[in-house]
C-alpha cells in the first residue's frame, strides 16, 4: 500500500473527518482498486473538496524526497526521516527543509 494514501488515512483519521469505519472501506477500495485514496474520496464525494484540498495539504508536509530516485515517500507516525527507507528504490530520504539526506538541517549560519 502506498505511503500516500497511509499519510492520508492518518491525516483524516487523527482529524476525525470520517467514521473509522468508512475510511477503512475506502481504504480497501483504493488498494483493489489500484487507485489513489483521494480518487476515491473524490468519486465517493465522501468529503466537501476544500475539507480534501486541506487534508491533501497537511499529508503533503509528511512528504520527504527520495535523494536517489527523486520519488516523494510519505512519513507515518511515528517514522523518522532518517530511519525510513524510500519506498520505491530504498534510498536516503532528504530532510524537509534541508536539502540534506537524512539529516536534520544544522543551526542558522552567523549573521
Amino acid at each position: 500500500m502506498p505511503s500516500s494514501d497511509l499519510a492520508l488515512f492518518h491525516v483524516l483519521r487523527m482529524r476525525r473527518l470520517l467514521p473509522d469505519a468508512v475510511l477503512q472501506e475506502r481504504l480497501q477500495a483504493a488498494t483493489t482498486r489500484g487507485v489513489p485514496l483521494e480518487e476515491v474520496l473524490r468519486v465517493r464525494r465522501d468529503l466537501e473538496l476544500d475539507v480534501l484540498t486541506q487534508a491533501l495539504e497537511v499529508r503533503a508536509r509528511q512528504g520527504r524526497r527520495c535523494g536517489a530516485c527523486g520519488e516523494t515517500t510519505y512519513l507515518q507516525p511515528n517514522q523518522t526521516v532518517t530511519a525510513t527507507p524510500c519506498e520505491r528504490c530504498g534510498g536516503a530520504l532528504m530532510a524537509r527543509s534541508s536539502g540534506r539526506l537524512g539529516r536534520p538541517p544544522g543551526p542558522p549560519p552567523p549573521r
